[in-house]
């Protein structure tokens, strides 16, 4: 897991602890039957994969969305 904290930056000691607490409380965890080698990592963004009957896998471009997440907090027009 990579997390992030509100501004970008890496999470803190404190958090990572935390959660590194908290998964030494699990006592299982479920996979996509038949895995997943149908999806397509580089597909473009909003490209959709079913990897089962009840879940599905969707494509983002992360970097579009941090553009947006920068829109909101500066003017770029003013930049």
């Amino acid at each position: 897991i990579n997390y992030n904290g509100g501004l970008g930056q890496p999470a803190d000691e404190k958090f990572t602890e935390a959660a590194y607490e908290r998964s030494l409380e699990l006592v299982s965890y479920r996979t996509v039957a038949g895995g997943a080698d149908g999806v397509d990592l580089d597909a473009p963004a909003g490209t959709e994969f079913a990897v089962g009957e009840t879940c599905k896998v969707v494509i983002v471009d992360p970097f579009e969305v941090y553009v947006e997440c920068l829109k909101e907090c500066f003017d770029f027009d003013a930049l």
